[in-house]
């Protein structure tokens, strides 16, 4: 997923794992006991497990590395230089950020929406790098995980006119669709990351009917997948 992948885990889950909806603290829930069954597969079962409580904003929590684990609530990016500490996201469409500065050593999770994007969740996260740990913006690496892409992200004008002054990231034909990672690359770029550390996946939530679940396409009951990233090791 990133260069350097040996000094970083990340990844997200599939179908195949299960409905990963943060809907409730408690074990006995199956969407809590697939999230603790799917880690505990991969061996992180004593890695303390910090979720994004997601409200569609910018807002970064700065997790430490003595945080004991838990959700946090009214935030929807994560960052931290805590070895062992697994941030986590979930998705079913929204774009997951993950960010690694190999330098200093810092990773970082977010949650794009379309709303969270407009207020430029990315250049907010990459803010955060270089107020809390004094990276060095073109040292970070950028993965733009599975998410809906441009192809099956169709608005009406009311959500297209909130891009207007992207216009470029704005597909017109018989309807309207928006490049939604295309957006978040630029303002990456612009916030000052070097455009040969992003890398966006080509995977589309909604046309992989068997490997992701999708909010667009599924509706109904929202069944999520989860996002995470960690470093290697315990403090």
């Amino acid at each position: 997923m990133f260069k350097e992948s040996s000094h970083i885990i990340a990844g997200i889950s599939t179908k195949v794992d299960g409905n990963m909806k943060l809907d409730s603290s408690s074990v006995s829930d199956p969407a809590a006991y697939n999230r603790q069954l799917f880690f505990n597969r991969r061996g992180f079962s004593d890695r303390p497990i910090i979720s994004a409580g997601l409200v569609h904003g910018r807002r970064v929590a700065v997790i430490q590395a003595t945080d004991p684990g838990g959700t946090v609530p009214g935030y929807d990016a994560l960052i931290t230089d805590g070895k062992g500490m697994m941030l986590t996201i979930t998705v079913a469409d929204c774009l997951p950020l993950y960010f690694y500065d190999p330098v200093k050593s810092v990773i970082a999770i977010a949650h794009a929406g379309w709303r969270g994007i407009l207020d430029n969740i990315g250049g907010e996260v990459a803010a955060s790098f270089k107020k809390n740990y004094g990276s060095q913006l073109s040292n970070i690496q950028v993965v733009i995980g599975p998410h809906l892409q441009k192809c099956h992200f169709e608005v009406q004008d009311d959500v297209a006119s909130r891009f207007a002054a992207n216009p470029e990231f704005i597909i017109k034909t018989d309807r309207t669709f928006i490049d939604l990672s295309g957006l978040v690359r630029r303002q990456l770029v612009s916030a000052g990351l070097a455009d040969n550390n992003i890398r966006v996946s080509g995977e589309c939530t909604y046309c992989l009917t068997d490997k992701y679940f999708s909010y667009r396409r599924d509706k109904g009951e929202l069944k999520t997948m989860i996002s995470y990233i960690c470093l290697p090791g315990k403090e």
